[in-house]
């Protein structure tokens, strides 16, 4: 008698612990999520602070290539770093002759020569880059 006492008090007591431990398994599942979660938040704003600084040094007339080595990193990640964000990578940007009174405009060229399409010069891309994940 004693014995099945016992026995029943002791099921009871592992039906309660696995009990918590799952309850602990969906709290984990919880904060893993949320940790997550705020890690793509915090990566997303320093990919957004790269983006503009790469394209401010663009604004100014430097290359991909030469941001690139001046950062010493490769010039794919900084062309992933502006996709992540939203703007175009560019490799180069050259003056487009204007129209008598109009504005001169820059045209962005791809790696591989293509134009994109021309913005009037003074004319921020910073401002295209945070406006794209604006809302």
């Amino acid at each position: 008698m004693e014995r099945e006492r016992r026995n029943v008090d002791d099921a009871a007591s592992l039906l309660v612990e696995l009990g918590r431990v799952a309850a602990v398994d969906e709290w984990e599942r919880n904060r893993i999520a949320e940790i997550r979660a705020e890690g793509e938040r915090r990566r997303h704003g320093h990919r957004q602070a790269a983006a503009t600084a790469v394209v401010r040094m663009q604004d100014r007339g430097e290359t991909l290539s030469a941001i690139a080595e001046l950062a010493g990193v490769k010039i794919s990640e900084i062309r992933a770093v502006l996709r992540a964000a939203g703007a175009t990578p560019t490799t180069r940007r050259r003056a487009q002759p204007s129209a008598v009174g109009a504005p001169a405009v820059e045209a962005e060229q791809d790696h591989n020569g293509a134009a994109a399409a021309p913005r009037a010069l003074g004319a921020s891309a910073t401002d295209t880059v945070q406006r794209s994940h604006a809302g």
